[in-house]
């Protein structure tokens, strides 16, 4: 590859404006993990040909790589326009949008991949988070519980599911949630942590005390299980009773 790449270097100093050429070496330098140096190339490409969707959209997904998102936003929006990049495009997009925080753009991209994925789970719990952002936690619930019925074993889906219910304050629905997930997961010290919580949400200090001490057993006493602890203590006490022993 590298000697490809000087010929071709040798070949842009006596033709700088040869397009083919340039593409050629912007090729080989992604192949060899030169993602800067690629997007420079393909920045060239562009101002000699704008309107090539094909350059476009592999600039957009070079600066995807390189983690440039409104830089990517600009060349993939272009690139929508071939039926070629559509399906490519939208999904990269969908990616860029998220990482910009502008999940309101991305909601309709996803939807028109979900139209051609309907059974997908990974990305109808990417809907629920996209949703989530938007504030839509109702349809954020919805998303969720859809991906869990296809695949019980999507941590992250259960994760959605449980910040939507919490968010709607629908904390009995939480609980179900979280000991559900805890089911499919029982290593998994996250979920207890948010269980914990709910119950101190819903006034059960002695419930939060049981699943802190099953937390403990997994990670160990932490500061979060400390702070946890304590304020189970602090219900208790305004209710009248007794805080257990550690």
């Amino acid at each position: 590859m590298k000697a490809a790449l000087e010929k071709i270097e040798a070949a842009l100093k006596e033709c700088p404006d040869d397009t083919d050429a340039l593409r050629v070496k912007s090729m080989i330098l992604a192949s060899l993990d030169r993602t800067a140096e690629a997007a420079l190339v393909l920045e060239e490409l562009v101002e000699h040909e704008p309107d090539d969707l094909d350059i476009r959209y592999i600039l957009g997904r070079v600066y995807c790589k390189l983690e440039l998102w409104e830089k990517a936003v600009i060349h993939l929006e272009k690139s929508l326009e071939s039926p070629n990049r559509t399906k490519d495009a939208r999904e990269l997009l969908v990616s860029c949008y998220e990482k910009t925080g502008k999940p309101a753009k991305a909601i309709p991209l996803l939807e028109a991949i979900l139209k051609e994925n309907p059974g997908d789970s990974v990305l109808i719990t990417q809907m629920g988070n996209l949703q989530l952002g938007t504030r839509e936690y109702t349809a954020a619930r919805r998303s969720f519980r859809a991906a869990i019925d296809i695949n019980p074993k999507l941590l992250q889906a259960y994760e959605g599911l449980a910040v939507s219910n919490a968010l709607l304050e629908k904390y009995g629905e939480t609980e179900k949630v979280l000991t559900e997930a805890i089911v499919q997961f029982p290593r998994e010290p996250g979920f207890r942590i948010r269980l914990a919580e709910t119950y101190l949400k819903l006034g059960r200090p002695l419930d939060a005390l049981t699943v802190i001490e099953q937390l403990k057993g997994l990670t160990g006493e932490t500061k979060q299980i400390e702070l946890l602890r304590n304020a189970a203590a602090t219900i208790l006490k305004a209710q009248g009773k007794l805080v257990p022993p550690k």
